[in-house]
C-alpha cells in the first residue's frame, strides 16, 4: 500500500528542499502518491542512536529511516574530495545522519588517503561503511551520468557491490589522465545545482586545481545564486586568516563549515583563482578570491600580453577529475 511507502530526502547538514525541489526529483506522479519528508540533522528528536564506530563515531541517524522495515537507497556516483566516491553508503552517512555524526565522520579528511578517487584505506569512506552497514540498506540503486544527466549505467542489489560497481564506471567516465599541467585552467561548475553556492562550487575547484601547475592561475565560473552557502565557512574564514591557522584551529576542534574554509584555503595555497559568481566583491576577496565581473575582464587579467600560455579548459568542473601522470 502506499501509505507503506515514504520519501526521505538525504540532505546531510545542506537546506531542507522545497516542495517543487521534492517535487521534482521524485516526479510528479510519486510526488502525489507517497509522503516526502526532509531529513533534519540537527532535530535531535527525530534522530537515533545506532553504535559506534572502531573510529568512534557516535552514530545518530533518521528515526523514520531507521525504524523501516526495509530500506531501498537511491543516488548517483560522482567522484568526492575527501570520500572517495559519492553514492552508496552516503545515502545514510551522512544523507540521512545526524549533524554530530556527519562532524565526526568528516574530520577523517585531515587524513592524506582521504582523497577523491580513493576508497582502498580512506578513513572517511572506511567509517561511512562501517556506520551504514549498521543502519542497514536493503537494496540500492545507484547511476552513473554523463554531464547532459544522461545514463551511462545502473547498479542495482547490494550496498557494497553495487557502489563499487558503479565507482568503477564513474572514474573510468570521468577520470582525464593528463601528461601537463596547466598554465591556466578555465573551469565552469557545470551549471545549476552544482553552483548553487560557492559550498558547493567547492568540488569543481578542487578538480580543476588538479590540472594546473603550482603558481598557475584558474578561472572560476560559479554563480552561487545563494551565497557561500555556509555561515560557519564564513566565520572561520574571516576568523583564521592563514592556512597554518585554519589548521591549528580545525585539528584542536573540527567543526562542519570550518572544514570548508581550510580546504579551500588549502588549494589557494596552489594558484590564483578568479573568480566570476554573484558574490559581493568584497566577500570573494575576503576569501582569497580575485573577483570578476565577466569572463572577458578575467582573461585579460591572467593572459594580458602574453598569449603563450598552456591552457585547459574544463566545461564540467564537478565531473571532469583530472590526474597528473
Amino acid at each position: 500500500d502506499k501509505e507503506d511507502l515514504s520519501i526521505v530526502f538525504t540532505n546531510g547538514t545542506h537546506r531542507p528542499l522545497t516542495k517543487a525541489e521534492m517535487t521534482e526529483l521524485a516526479g510528479e506522479y510519486a510526488a502525489g502518491l507517497v509522503a516526502m519528508y526532509n531529513h533534519d540533522s540537527k532535530d535531535s528528536a527525530g534522530l537515533i542512536y545506532v553504535g559506534e564506530t572502531s573510529f568512534k563515531t557516535s552514530v545518530y541517524v533518521n528515526r523514520m529511516v531507521m525504524e523501516a522495515d526495509r530500506r531501498i537507497l537511491t543516488g548517483s556516483v560522482v567522484h568526492h574530495f575527501f570520500a572517495g566516491f559519492g553514492g552508496g553508503r552516503k545515502a545514510l552517512i551522512p544523507g540521512v545522519a545526524g549533524w554530530e555524526t556527519i562532524q565526526k565522520n568528516h574530520s577523517l579528511m585531515l587524513d592524506d588517503r582521504a582523497c577523491s578517487g580513493n576508497l582502498a584505506g580512506n578513513p572517511v569512506h572506511e567509517d561511512l561503511l562501517e556506520a551504514a552497514l549498521m543502519v542497514g540498506g536493503d537494496f540500492i540503486v545507484n547511476t552513473v551520468l554523463n554531464e547532459r544527466k544522461e545514463l551511462l549505467g545502473v547498479f542495482a542489489g547490494a550496498m557494497i557491490e553495487a557502489h563499487a560497481a558503479a565507482c568503477r564506471l564513474a572514474d573510468q567516465a570521468n577520470g582525464v589522465k593528463l601528461n601537463r599541467l596547466a598554465d591556466v585552467v578555465i573551469a565552469s561548475c557545470g551549471g545549476h545545482p552544482k553552483d548553487i553556492n560557492l559550498y558547493q562550487a567547492h568540488k569543481a575547484l578542487d578538480n580543476a586545481m588538479a590540472a594546473l601547475k603550482p603558481g598557475g592561475k584558474l578561472i572560476l565560473l560559479a554563480k552561487c545564486p545563494e551565497g557561500v552557502g555556509s555561515d560557519h565557512y564564513l566565520k572561520w574564514a574571516s576568523s583564521y586568516r592563514t592556512l597554518p591557522e585554519l589548521e591549528a584551529a580545525l585539528s584542536k576542534e573540527f567543526v562542519l563549515g570550518g572544514h570548508k574554509a581550510y580546504t579551500i584555503a588549502r588549494l589557494l595555497q596552489r594558484g590564483s583563482v578568479y573568480l566570476l559568481s554573484a558574490l559581493p566583491p568584497e566577500q570573494s576577496r575576503m576569501l582569497g578570491f580575485t573577483p570578476i565581473a565577466s569572463l572577458e575582464e578575467g582573461i585579460k587579467l591572467v593572459y594580458g600580453a602574453n598569449q603563450d600560455l598552456f591552457t585547459y579548459i574544463i566545461p564540467q568542473g564537478s565531473l571532469s577529475v583530472p590526474s597528473f601522470q
